[in-house]
C-alpha cells in the first residue's frame, strides 16, 4: 500500500468505483425493466470510464511523483439528453416493480455518495491540479445521480410504479 496520501485517495476512489460496477452489475439481474437495465448499462460504462482515468492518474503519479499538467476528463456527456432519447422507448404498459424503485434509488444515494467523496478529496488535496481532478469527478457523478433521479420521477409520475 502507498504512503503518499495522493495515492491512498486514488485507492479509495478505485474501491468506490468498483463498488459501483458491482452493485449496477447486481442491479440488472434484479431488473426486467429493459429501459432500467439499459439505465444501468450506461452507468456501469461510466463507471469504468471513471476507473480508467483514475488508474491512469495513479499510473503517472507514481511514474513522474507529481501530477500530471493534463488532466482530461470529458464531462461533456449530455445525461439529459441520453434520458430524453430514453424515455421514447419505454413502453408504458411494462412497469416498475418494487425492487427496481429501490435499485434506482439506492443507485441514486452512491452516486451522490461518490459525488461527496470526490467533493472532499479536492478539499483535502493539497496540489492544485489534484484538486482539479477530484472536482471534475465529482461533477461527473453529479451528472450521474441527476440521470438517475430522471427515471425515477419519470417513472413516479407516469405512474409506472406497481408492488410486486
Amino acid at each position: 500500500m502507498a504512503t503518499n496520501p495522493s495515492f491512498a485517495a486514488l485507492e479509495k476512489a478505485l474501491d468506490f468505483e468498483r463498488e459501483g460496477i458491482e452493485y449496477f452489475t447486481s442491479a440488472i439481474n434484479r431488473t426486467s425493466h429493459p429501459v432500467a437495465k439499459a439505465m444501468f448499462e450506461l452507468l456501469i460504462d461510466q463507471e469504468k470510464k471513471h476507473i480508467d482515468y483514475l488508474s491512469l492518474m495513479y499510473d503517472r503519479l507514481k511514474a513522474e511523483d507529481r501530477w500530471p499538467r493534463d488532466i482530461t476528463i470529458d464531462l461533456d456527456m449530455d445525461f439529459k439528453h441520453i434520458f430524453r432519447e430514453a424515455i421514447k422507448n419505454i413502453d408504458e404498459t411494462v412497469k416498475v416493480y418494487t425492487d427496481e424503485i429501490e435499485a434506482v434509488s439506492y443507485a441514486v444515494d452512491l452516486e451522490n455518495r461518490g459525488r461527496k467523496m470526490y467533493r472532499e478529496l479536492s478539499e483535502k488535496a493539497t496540489d492544485a491540479l489534484e484538486k482539479e481532478f477530484y472536482a471534475r469527478l465529482s461533477e461527473w457523478e453529479r451528472g450521474h445521480a441527476e440521470y438517475l433521479e430522471d427515471f425515477y420521477n419519470y417513472f413516479q409520475d407516469k405512474g409506472l410504479f406497481t408492488r410486486e
